[in-house]
């Protein structure tokens, strides 16, 4: 809920990486309280069981997205041993493109690997495809309205892992 009484409803699936770990994705929608507009945005969770954790020379990784995507990690799950070379997928969202990785894994590249021989955090950042347009011809549309102003800029949701 935020000050103005508008709600968040979200819908996460998780599938089971192993007897430990489960990721899930999906999506998540803000209403403002007039209906007059919404937000929406993708997001991705990694789970480790509290009873599970990791034994001397093992590692966690943790991964967030920022925009609309999933991150498919191979091995899967979150706790690997020291040395392990885990290799990290990032897929858009509809009207999304990834743009690169952040935190531990830097660059464009995708799928990216990562090294365990600590814990890591990683976060795989994705764009909408329509950030690409908007500068070009803003001056140029005339939907008639002559409507209110932007909306500050979107949703940025970060989700940490504990």
């Amino acid at each position: 809920m935020d000050d103005e009484g508008g709600s968040v409803t979200s819908t996460i699936i998780f599938t089971a990486g192993s007897a430990t770990s489960a990721a899930g994705s999906g999506n998540s929608l803000y209403t403002h309280p007039t209906g007059d507009w919404s937000c929406s945005w993708g997001n991705t969770v990694s789970l480790t069981r509290l009873d599970e954790q990791p034994q001397p020379g093992q590692f966690i990784l943790t991964v967030t997205t920022s925009g609309s995507g999933t991150v498919t990690l191979e091995p899967p799950g979150g706790i690997y041993d020291a040395g392990t070379q885990v290799q990290l997928t990032a897929t858009p969202g509809m009207s999304e493109s990834f743009s690169n990785w952040s935190g531990d894994l830097s660059g464009t590249d995708n799928p990216g690997s990562i090294t365990m021989d600590s814990d890591k955090s990683v976060q795989a950042n994705f764009l909408s495809d329509s950030d690409d347009d908007d500068d070009d011809d803003d001056d140029d549309d005339d939907d008639g309205g002559g409507g209110g102003g932007g909306g500050g800029g979107g949703c940025f949701i970060s989700v940490m892992n504990q």
